[in-house]
Formats: C-alpha cells, sequence, structure tokens
C-alpha cells in the first residue's frame, strides 16, 4: 500500500470518529434534555399548620411553600415552621387523635383547591415520612400503638399517608391524623405532645 494511500484511510478514520464522536454527544444532549426533570416556579407564599382535635385549635405556626410546575403536574414543597408543634399541657388529655392541618395558603394554590382533589391520598415517601417527627413512645418500634394515618380511625389502611380536602373559603388543605391504632386502645394522652417536621416535605400533585 501506498504512502498516499496510509495517509488518506488515516485522515478518513480521524473523519468517522470525529464524526461518531459528535453523535454521540448530540445524543447524550438529548437524551438528558428528556430526562432533565422540569421545575419552574409558579408561585410562592404562606400556609399556617395546625395541631387541634375539632374543633379546637391546640397550635398555630406558620411556615412558606413554594408551587412548581413539574414534567407530570405539579411539585408543591413546604417548608418545616420555625418552631415545633406543641399540645398544651392538660389539652387532649383523653383522645384518639390529634388532627394535623396545613391550610390557608396565601395565594392559594389553585391544584390543591380544586374538588378534583378533595378526599385524594397521598402516600408518603420515606424521604418525607423521616421528616416528620412525632413525640411519645407510642410510635416506638416493635410494637408501635400510635401511628400516622390519612384517616383518622382507619388503623393501618392509609397509614403513612396525608389527605387533601378543602375549605369553604375555596381554599385547599392537606390533612393527617397522629393517633392511637384503634385495635390497640382507643385514647392518648397528647398533653404536652410535640410535633417537628425537621425539613421541607415534597408532594407532586397531577395537573387537575
Amino acid at each position: 500500500m501506498k504512502a498516499s494511500q496510509i495517509v488518506c484511510l488515516a485522515g478518513s478514520a480521524l473523519a468517522l470518529a470525529a464524526i461518531a464522536l459528535a453523535a454521540t454527544i448530540i445524543g447524550l444532549a438529548i437524551v438528558g434534555s428528556r430526562e432533565a426533570p422540569l421545575k419552574n416556579l409558579l408561585q410562592s407564599g404562606t400556609f399556617a399548620l395546625d395541631l387541634y382535635v375539632s374543633p379546637t385549635v391546640l397550635d398555630t405556626q406558620n411556615s412558606t411553600y413554594r408551587l412548581y410546575q413539574g414534567n407530570t403536574g405539579y411539585l408543591l414543597e413546604l417548608d418545616a415552621p420555625a418552631t415545633e408543634l406543641t399540645v398544651p399541657n392538660g389539652d387532649a388529655t383523653a383522645s384518639a387523635f390529634v388532627q394535623v392541618r396545613m391550610h390557608t395558603f396565601v395565594p392559594i394554590v389553585i391544584p390543591l383547591a380544586t374538588f378534583s382533589y378533595a378526599g385524594t391520598i397521598f402516600p408518603l415517601s420515606q424521604t418525607n415520612l423521616a421528616l416528620i417527627v412525632p413525640d411519645g413512645s407510642c410510635y416506638d418500634p416493635p410494637t408501635p400503638t400510635c401511628n400516622i394515618a390519612a384517616v383518622q380511625g382507619h388503623g393501618n389502611l392509609t397509614a403513612n399517608a396525608i389527605a387533601a380536602a378543602t375549605e369553604s373559603t375555596s381554599h385547599g388543605y392537606l390533612t393527617f391524623y397522629m393517633q392511637r391504632i384503634a385495635t390497640v386502645n382507643n385514647t392518648q394522652n397528647w398533653g404536652n405532645y410535640t410535633l417537628a417536621i425537621s425539613g421541607t416535605l415534597g408532594l407532586t400533585l397531577w395537573s387537575a
């Protein structure tokens, strides 16, 4: 083979390698753009967290939230309040549960306030669940007598979940219960009970 042919073949090989590399880079860019999660901020504001045994509010703390547009719906981020929620000493001494409500979003979170979300159960991810820090030995393993549930009195059916509902003011809200597991005992002394949120809770809402 002549030297000129060798040079030509080497040049062709380099050209093909360059084309292949370019195609790989373009392909990776396309894949990356398809897989990159969309997270566009739509609005931010404030909301309230309540501890209460209806109709008595035991404690209220305020915090902030952010609503993002995601790939298939919305992402609602709920920041932790500055201090933990506390049941005053002597209150709710014999109740099956203490309810936690996240509500009065300002501005209103429109997707959450729509009727289509009312009654929806949102299972808590392990990450979210780890951020909810309830007080009291009744949650301790291996045989806890309390749990977190979306619907009060439903035992393990809706455990480790929260529910959505709407208020008469057209605000949407989220709620869960810290409750005695009914099959063990239906009452608990919640006096001096505390609930801490140790980080930002993130919930995915579909497009209503």
